[in-house]
């Protein structure tokens, strides 16, 4: 990617790009690999583990991550951009 000149590139946003795309690639995998293994050794799709889960922080993490990606997301965004403008 060519940069305009009298522009730098911050290499910050550039690494938090790179990771969240390996971890998205990652997350993806993992999801797909046990959505494949799990419909053909579990056809009656019950669960392995029997009663309910503990409450945890990370089961309720879990329960909510959509809502935590979304709200965390534009956070992280306006503290990026703050910091651009600040430098």
């Amino acid at each position: 990617m060519t940069v305009p000149p009298g522009r730098t590139r911050i290499w910050e946003i550039d690494f938090l790009r790179g990771l969240s795309i390996i971890l998205m690639v990652g997350y993806h995998l993992l999801f797909d690999l046990g959505e494949m293994v799990g419909l053909g050794s579990f056809p009656a799709r019950r669960s392995l583990i029997p009663g309910r889960l503990p409450v945890t922080f990370v089961n309720i993490a879990g329960r909510h991550s959509l809502l935590i990606y979304i709200v965390h997301q534009p956070i992280i965004l306006a503290i990026l951009y703050l910091f651009r403008l600040i430098r």
